[in-house]
């Protein structure tokens, strides 16, 4: 979520990954839901990818996808999760060591999409063939 040069990235990684190396990169998701909350509360939500503050910030897309399933020769599996901890909401406690809400987090994470719309992360993962 912080690389400006995102294609370069993964071309690099795609280089220096052992055959059946695994690659994950994780990225903030486009939650619509927790988007529709922040406009509720009056709060910022950063939609474009660029620089805040002294962070360049990138979400989770389409096109991110394509160009690493484009670079490892294979279909990608996109994970969600950090269901329940959202920091800008200032809902952190379920990141804290030992949280029984942190472990039940990470149950939730899931392939399917079904916490598309609240779920923080959203990451992709391809094996080098």
């Amino acid at each position: 979520q912080h690389i400006p040069a995102f294609e370069r990235v993964i071309d690099e990684a795609y280089r220096v990954l052992k055959q059946d190396g695994i690659f994950a990169n994780y990225s903030l998701n486009k939650q619509k839901l927790v988007k529709l909350i922040y406009r509720i509360l009056g709060r910022d939500w950063i939609e474009e990818d660029g620089y805040v503050n002294q962070f360049y910030l990138s979400k989770a897309n389409e096109n991110q996808r394509l160009y690493i399933e484009k670079t490892f020769k294979g279909e990608c599996q996109a994970r969600y999760s950090e269901i329940f901890f959202e920091p800008g909401l200032k809902i952190t406690f379920p990141g804290k060591e030992g949280s029984a809400i942190g472990f039940v987090d990470s149950l939730l994470s899931n392939n399917f999409g079904l916490w598309s719309s609240i779920a923080r992360q959203l990451s992709f993962h391809a094996v080098k063939k």
